[in-house]
């Protein structure tokens, strides 16, 4: 008698399942009919009835196998859809189980940075630290800003300076070996920023007139600065011990102002004649 196969076996999800429990079914209600008309066949004495019984049971029987060939198959393909679903399941269980991992890594990391955030900011030798550091910059800056207001005040120090100091400018209207000789114009240029003359020019010689006294007029524009022309005695260098001192009429200059140098006078064998002017920029 061939064995039943249960039908728990199937699974009732799939596909199939539908199909084989509804033939197993009626396999085993067959089956059980057999066995009874068997039974009853067995116990009667009615040799027809036993081959009729036999005859059922021998149908039923190839019925059942017939089921269970259905079942096999059936769990077969279950079996190779499970394997399927577990191979797939297996390699999504691991993609997903890196995930977690990274993920968890990449929290933890990000715990410990907020913690050793939080530990700084929170930490009496961070918290010391964060205000030395801070100090530090305070002080930075404000070096910074007086060495800022310095630099202006020097800046601003200089430019009086500048503005105010005693400058001074000399000019040759010869060379140092040649008699130097009358004439207008002997040497013009423009000024070079706007001045003022503080004390009258200098007049000076290399070699100093034997006769004679020369007499230096200087121009402004075309225009004599001078009411009492600059002099130097004979047998003197300098027009600072002149019988007569020079007089100045102006004493302002512009920028970019025109000044000649003329020779009125010159005397007797001078040589190496050269006039200083003395200014402030203005």
């Amino acid at each position: 008698m061939s064995t039943q196969v249960p039908p728990s076996r199937l699974d009732s999800t799939k596909d199939f399942s539908s199909l084989v429990p509804s033939a197993f079914g009626r396999a085993n209600l067959a089956f059980a009919q057999a066995n009874a008309s068997y039974n009853a066949a067995n116990t009667a004495t009615d040799s027809w009835s036993r081959a009729q019984a036999n005859a059922g049971f021998i149908t039923a029987n190839s019925a059942a196998l017939f089921a269970n060939g259905a079942f096999d198959k059936a769990n077969a393909a279950y079996n190779a859809a499970n394997n399927a679903s577990d191979t797939v399941g297996s390699y999504a269980n691991s993609a997903f189980a890196t995930a977690n991992t990274a993920d968890g890594k990449a929290t933890s990391a990000g715990l410990y940075a907020n913690g050793a955030f939080a530990a700084a900011n929170s930490g009496s030798s961070a918290s010391f630290a964060f205000a030395q550091a801070n100090a530090a910059f305070s002080q930075a800056n404000t070096a910074d800003t007086k060495a800022s207001s310095a630099g202006l005040y020097a800046n601003g120090a200089f430019a009086a300076a500048n503005t105010s100091a005693n400058l001074s400018m000399t000019v040759a209207l010869s060379d140092e070996t040649t008699a130097i000789t009358t004439g207008t114009a002997k040497v013009t240029f423009r000024v070079p920023y706007a001045m003022t003359l503080y004390q009258l020019p200098r007049a000076s010689l290399a070699t100093a007139s034997t006769s004679g006294i020369p007499e230096v007029d200087i121009n402004k524009n075309g225009v004599s600065i001078f009411s009492t022309l600059l002099s130097i005695d004979a047998n003197e260098k300098t027009s600072v011990t002149a019988a007569t001192p020079a007089v100045l009429s102006t004493t302002t200059f512009a920028d970019d102002d025109e000044l000649t140098f003329d020779i009125d006078v010159a005397g007797t064998g001078a040589k190496g004649l050269k006039v200083t002017l003395y200014h402030r920029r203005t």
